[in-house]
Parts: structure tokens; sequence; C-alpha cells
């Protein structure tokens, strides 16, 4: 059935395009009215026990009796069709949008009389087949009031909102219910007796199935004085039943909280089972509504109260064309990725945008209220890539939640604005400290216990926690008369974030506190353009309430060298990490830690004076944690060899990612210092670095290597601990040199293998500074590969020191029969054995402290080096 229903609708699309360029006067989904008539001839079974039954009554009734004998029951049953006074026209049941109106003359009874919507009756042979499949049943029993039993057998009186009972009398009275189908599974009902009117909104009917049959019944009509007929139709001059396509779906106007898994659709005219009526819908009441379907009406969403969420798992819950308009006082919560065509937020509305969800605007934003862009722990909120207009007054609020970290970070605001701009207004919630959940503490050793907009804004403390860049960091000093923004762009800065405003995190001893930013202004869209110091590192953010690409970003940025630096705040306080459209280091990112995120901060170095920042570069993957990556490898290429280098700390017992560099050789390289190379930004903790004449490198792009080639590295800011150089390459053929990592501390010389395997190099660092900085390592390039006069055996021997008594062999391969030989100073043989294994690990006798000579041989090469061994005895 809904294949077919896919294929008429198909068919209608395409006629009424044919049609719509013929004539002008054609109406798409206008409403149509078909009238119910009540006669006998049109219930297709009638069931009747004793003295009871029905009869065609004038023109326009039908009449129904049960008395005078002990069981006096009769039902009639029909089907809902595209005409009411016929038997053979097409069924067609109720639709979403549908109104069905029944009317009866009658007094109260001491039995039931009423009638149900059903949905494809099992059985219309019995009184109990009355409510077989019944959706939902209006009656009245036992001189009592009208009433409606629903999902699971639910029963309300029509007083279910506030309104008077609505019951019968000894006279007659004339009733009218109204049915309208807002849902699959929901349905508003009204009844009035013309004197008083009762609603039952939101009724959640006894299942989702089409609503296809009608059945009408009595069950002895004693009033309490006499038997009395009663007459459905209440008006006997002219036809008063009917189904109506309305165009209109109204839910929530009950008050209460639910969801609708179902689909919304568009309807169909009443007089056909082919034309679509299109659906619109309105959100009424003080409750929630849920919207879980993949719902598919046509019409406009106008939410009028409470709160719209749209929450659909695996796609849009709305349809992408759909224009939504958010009044006073009401909410739309979208909770899953959507696409609207407009969007419209009225003054006092509001719009809330989930963490981790994708909002997708086409042709306008009319903002007079607020709209939210949350971030949590699951992500941050998306404004997708935009191309139409912003309207409006209202406010933009983007926030940027940041996880209990003490680290540095480049921090902004994708906001603009014309007022209330500040730091302090912004960032630290304008002095108000209710939640400890928002803001950031920000101090400085000239400020106050206690900021207020009337002071400088900053708690006092050690060194300032928060810093501008203009060829140079500056300490903000006061955080009221800075702004977090301009009217036309937005500002970044380096803040040593601990937690929330006015929390006790101040200290280092302080555990850090999760915290969430909620600046406020305008959104920031369309090409934003940025002037630069050529030749200089600047400072800018983010724009957009959506992470962007810095692939694409330095790819549009083309012909200036274009580079680019974060922070990485989970690498001990926080390290840069920089890219330079080809490379990343200290290793190349995947998913969300790929991007710059929404909120954040980066450096920028061109050789010219602009940058571009334009919506194609948004994309949709979020990171919380900011660039905390993996040893991924880069994405091959078979012009260059690559050397990466990776400095690991221990913490805690655990090798931890501290910095790392990158060396590209290739024949169209170059040994000197320019554009190309990358400079090296130095941490806030250890620092590795390639040293080229008197500049720093992150990345190092140099000529392929001759024998004899040198790479000097420099280590700053470390400490004396234990630490490991990790090595590998990428796409290393085009140079017949073997690579050599040389530590001439202790003489020793590992080689680098050229499979891409996994190298490590454990030593104990020094007090290194930018002024004394440890160089005791290089890369070295001392012989061809490949070639059968190279004698020297390649093999890493680690750890040295020795201070446990055990020494590390790895062999490059295990081709032939390998042997070791330790040698004192005075050259005499200490230790010796075969090495069975590429991986070996050697229990040394007890020896004494000092210098020693390590010695491998292995089908007559061989390899020597020093090693020094601490005192472990």
């Amino acid at each position: 059935m809904k294949n077919e229903y896919k294929i008429l609708k198909k068919l209608y699309l395409i006629g009424l395009l044919c049609i719509s360029l013929l004539t002008s006067d054609f109406i798409f989904g206008q409403q149509t009215t078909v009238s119910l008539s009540q006669r006998i001839s049109h219930y297709e079974q009638i069931y009747t026990t004793g003295t009871a039954g029905a009869f065609d009554q004038g023109s326009y009734q039908m009449g129904m009796y049960a008395n005078n004998s002990s069981t006096k029951q009769v039902v009639c049953w029909r089907k809902f069709r595209i005409n009411g006074n016929d038997n053979t026209s097409s069924y067609r049941s109720l639709q979403v949008g549908d109104e069905f109106r029944i009317s009866l003359s009658a007094n109260t009874v001491v039995g039931e009389m009423g009638f149900a919507l059903l949905s494809n009756p099992s059985s219309t042979n019995s009184w109990d087949d009355r409510l077989s499949n019944a959706s939902v049943s209006v009656r009245l029993s036992n001189y009592g009031n009208w009433y409606v039993t629903y999902y699971n057998g639910t029963v309300n009186t029509a007083t279910s909102t506030g309104s008077i009972d609505i019951g019968g009398a000894n006279s007659y009275k004339n009733f009218d219910f109204t049915c309208l189908l807002t849902a699959p599974n929901r349905m508003n009902i009204t009844i009035t007796d013309g004197s008083n009117t009762s609603h039952l909104y939101d009724v959640f009917l006894n299942n989702s199935n089409p609503i296809t049959d009608l059945s009408l019944f009595l069950e002895d009509d004693w009033n309490g004085t006499s038997h009395q007929n009663i007459y459905w139709n209440n008006n006997p001059s002219a036809p008063s039943d009917y189904i109506k396509n309305t165009n209109l779906i109204t839910i929530g106007s009950s008050n209460g909280s639910f969801t609708i898994n179902d689909v919304l659709s568009d309807g169909l005219q009443a007089n056909t089972t082919s034309v679509l009526s299109i659906n619109s819908l309105t959100k009424t009441g003080t409750g929630t509504l849920t919207l879980t379907g993949a719902n598919t009406y046509s019409g406009p969403t106008i939410i009028n109260g409470g709160v719209l969420q749209l929450n659909r798992t695996g796609g849009t819950t709305i349809p992408t064309t759909n224009k939504i308009t958010v009044e006073s006082g009401a909410t739309l919560r979208i909770s899953s990725n959507q696409e609207l065509d407009e969007l419209i937020i009225n003054s006092g509305g509001v719009v809330i945008v989930d963490a981790g969800v994708v909002l997708k605007v086409g042709t306008t934003l009319t903002n007079n209220g607020n709209i939210i862009f949350k971030s949590s722990n699951l992500g941050t909120a998306v404004f997708d890539q935009f191309s139409g207009t912003i309207l409006g007054s209202g406010t933009a609020t983007v926030e940027r939640y940041i996880p209990a970290k003490r680290g540095w970070r480049l921090l902004t605001a994708p906001v603009k604005g014309n007022s209330s701009n500040s730091i302090f207004y912004n960032w630290q919630n304008n002095g108000a400290a209710t939640d400890n959940l928002t803001g950031v503490t920000l101090w400085n050793p000239a400020g106050t216990a206690t900021p207020t907009s009337s002071n400088n804004g900053l708690f006092q403390g050690p060194q300032a926690n928060i810093y501008s860049y203009s060829n140079g960091w500056s300490a903000v000093t006061d955080t009221n008369t800075t702004n977090l923004m301009e009217a036309s762009a937005n500002n970044a800065f380096l803040v040593f974030a601990t937690g929330p405003h006015a929390t006790s995190t101040i200290l280092g001893s302080a555990a850090a506190i999760p915290s969430t930013l909620t600046p406020k202004g305008d959104l920031i869209t369309g090409t934003v353009t940025k002037t630069l110091a050529a030749n200089q590192y600047n400072l800018i953010g983010n724009p957009y309430a959506s992470a962007i690409n810095p692939v694409s970003l330095i790819a549009t940025n083309t012909g200036v060298n274009a580079k680019i630096w974060m922070i990485d705040p989970t690498t001990g306080f926080g390290s840069y990490a920089a890219y330079d459209g080809s490379n990343w280091v200290p290793s190349t990112p995947t998913g969300g830690d790929a991007y710059i995120q929404s909120g954040q901060g980066f450096f920028v170095r061109t050789t010219g004076t602009s940058f571009t920042i334009n919506e194609t570069h948004k994309v949709t993957g979020n990171s919380n944690t900011w660039f905390a990556r993996t040893n991924a490898t880069a994405t091959q290429t078979n012009d260059s060899d690559k050397i990466r280098v990776m400095l690991y700390k221990q913490d805690n017992n655990q090798w931890q990612l501290a910095d790392g560099i990158l060396a590209v050789n290739s024949s169209t390289g170059n040994n000197d210092v320019d554009a190309t190379d990358t400079p090296k930004i130095s941490n806030f903790n250890e620092s590795l670095m390639f040293r080229n004449a008197t500049s720093n490198l992150s990345i190092e792009y140099r000529a392929l290597p001759q024998a004899g080639t040198v790479q000097a590295m420099r280590l700053t800011s470390t400490t004396v601990q234990p630490y490991e150089l990790r090595l590998f390459t990428e796409n290393y053929s085009n140079s017949n040199l073997q690579p050599f990592l040389e530590d001439t501390t202790t003489g020793t010389f590992t080689a680098i293998p050229t499979d891409g395997t996994i190298v490590t190099v454990p030593f104990t660092g020094v007090a290194a500074t930018s002024t004394n900085p440890d160089q005791r390592f290089r890369i070295v390039y001392q012989s061809a590969l490949n070639n059968a006069d190279f004698t020297t055996i390649l093999a890493s021997i680690y750890p040295n020191p020795v201070t446990q008594g055990l020494l590390n062999i790895r062999l490059n391969s295990n081709e032939g029969d390998a042997r070791f030989e330790i040698n004192n100073l005075l050259g005499q043989v200490v230790h010796q054995g075969t090495l069975e294994n590429i991986q070996n690990t050697v229990s040394l006798p007890i020896l004494n402290e000092g210098i020693y000579l390590v010695t491998i041989k292995q089908s007559n090469k061989q390899f020597t080096t020093k090693i020094y061994i601490n005192n472990y005895k």
C-alpha cells in the first residue's frame, strides 16, 4: 500500500506540473468536503437483537431504536469512501489532517449509545464487534456523560481539559462530535451540545493503523421515563456529517508532553485517493512534542507554545524544504541533524540546537529572538554552510565546552556584535557565578578578590592566564575594556583554562573543572577576509559556529606559503600542532581532530597580507580534545622521503606524546631555510625541533641526502626524567642512503628502518632551556642501502645508560647468525653471546660502572657502539 501511495504521489506531482503550465487558477491541496449521508443503504452491515433496529428518517437522518425487550442492541457499520452517498465509490481511510464530524439528536439512555472509529474490523456480526479494532470510541451510558475510550482502554470524560461535563437529558438535545486526526495515533475530539463545548486534545489512539470504518450503536434507549429513538445527523433538513481535509495539523493543546514516532504526512483531498492535501503543523500548548519519524508534510511549521523537539535518528525529522516559525514563548529544539528552507524566530522565541547537531538553513534565517548552539562533552552544535540571508535583531549564543584539563588553549567566540562585546560580559558571565558550570576563571597579578564590571574584571593570581597577540604576547589587564568581538569580526586569545568563572581553580594544586563558554552576539557568515602581517605569526579566531578544515583552508589561500598552527591542550600544558598544506606535525590527525573547532583560535603565517575563510571550509567533525592524536601516518606521496620524529615523556607510568617534527627530503628540495619550511613555535613544555643555521623548524624540507649529510635537532624545556624518541619513515623510496639517529652523548647510532617500522630510542633528559638546549641528537646518512660492499650492520641498542642490568638489542634482519661482544676500555671481553631473534634482551653480569663497547657481528658485517653502565649491583 505504501509503494502504491508513493507511485500515485509521484504521478500526481508530474501531472500537476503539466497542468500548472496550462492554467493559473489551479489550487494545489485545496480543502474538499465529503458529506456523509445518514441512510440505511450506506451501511454495509447492520446487527440487531430483540426489538432494536435502524431506519431512514426523513430525507437526511437515520434513526435507531432499542426497546421493549430484554436484549436491545443495534450496530451499523460503514466504510469510509470518496463519496459519502453511495456504497460503490473507492475506499478512503481517514488521513492525517482530516476532520470527521458526526452529529446526533438524542436524549439520555440507560444502556449505551455512541460511535467508534475502526481500523479494518475483523468482524461485524455482534454487539462486541462495534469496537472491533477500534482506534477510539465516544460513548454515553447509564444516564451519564459522554466519554472517550482510547489507548489501552483509557477512559476520559469530555472534561479532560477543564470544560464542563456534557451529557444527555430526558428531552432531546443535539450533539456534535468533531474528530481531527493530527497523527496516525493522535486525535483532537470536540463535543458540543449547542450550549457547552468540551475538548479532548491529543487523544492517544489504540493504534496507528489507518481508520477505515465507522460504527454507530445503541443499546436500551430507555431514558428513565420512556423509550425514545435517537437520530444520527441532527439537522433533519440538511446533511451535517462529513469528512474534510483541513490542511492543518494542530498538536499540543492538552499541554502534555509526548512523542510521536509515526510519520506526519500530507493527506488527501476528501473526495479522492490520489490528490494530495498539503498539511501544515502547528504546535500549541505548554508541553513538549517530540517528533522522531521521517515526517513528510509539505506545509510550514508554526510553534505557538511549549517545545517542539526534532529528534529523528538517521536523517532529517521534517522535510528540508520546510519553513518553521517560532512564536514568542515557544521553543524549537533541534536534537538531530536538520536542514530547513527558512527559519523565523520571532521576539521571545527560542531555538536550541543540541550538542553535536548540524543545522542547515537554505534561504533565510530571521532571528528576533535567541538561537543557541549547544556544546557539551558530546560535541558542539554546527551552523552548516550558508549562502542565504540573516535578518533580525535577536542574539545567537554559540557555546564552547572545555574539558577538565589544565592547559593553554587558543580560544575565540564565533560571533560579532555592537554591544556587550567585552570578555567580562561573554566569558565571565558578566560577573554572575551561580552555576559553577559556565564561563572561565581569569586572573592577573593585578586582579582583585571580587571582579566586577566596575574594576578590571580579573581575579588576583600568579602569572596572567589570558593573553592577546600582536607580534608578541601581551597579558590582558582588563577584561571589561578588552573586546572579545567587534562589530564585524571576532578576536582570539591565549587562555590557560582551569574551570568555570569564579571557581577555586587558580592554584596549581586545584583540580580542573569542565566548563562551557556562552558568548552572545550575531552569527558570522559568508566570506571572511583577514588582513595579515606578511611573514609574521597572526592569531585569528575561527569565525564560524562550525569546525573548518585546515586542508581546504590552505588550498584556498594558494601562492603565499600559508601555514597553520593550533594548540593541543592534551599534551602537557599545551603544545603546537602545525600544518603546511602537505604535512602535519607532530603526527597526522584523523576525524574531527583534524579540524579547527568552533570557538578555537589558530596562528597563520603567510608571505601575503590577506587570508580568506569561506563557507565551503565548514565541516561537521567535532573534537572536544582538540588535536589529541595517535601515531597515524600521513597520506603517502612518492616524490619525497619523510622521517617523522616523535618525542614521548613518561607521565604517571604512561608514555605521553610531547612533541614531534618531520623531515621531508626530495629531489626538488634545498637545504636552505625558506618559506617552504615550517617554523617552530615553542611549546609550553618540552619542545623538539630541527635546527638549520639559526632557524628552529617543525617541518624541514631538504634535498635528497648525500653520504655524510647531517640534520641537527634540539630539545628544550626537558627535565631529568625518562623520555623516548620514536622514529619512522613514510615512503622512503627516493634515496639509497640509510638514515641513522645519532646520540652524540653516548656515541650510539640507531638505524631508522626504511619500511615504516617504528624504532624507539629511550634516553634520560637533561634540564634544557632555549638558551641552553639539548643538542645530543641528529639524523645522519652514513652509507648506501642495497650495496654489496655495505659492511655495517643495522642495529639498535637501548637503554643507554643501562641501569637495570638488561640490554635490548634489535637487529634490522635475522639473516645469518648474529653474536654480540661487550668489551671494557682495556679491550677485555666482559660478556658475549648469540642473538637468535630480531628483538633480543640480554641479561648482563655484574659490571663496574663505566663506558663499554658493544660489538655486533652478523654475516661478515658488524656494528660497534658505546654504552654507559650505571652501578646496578
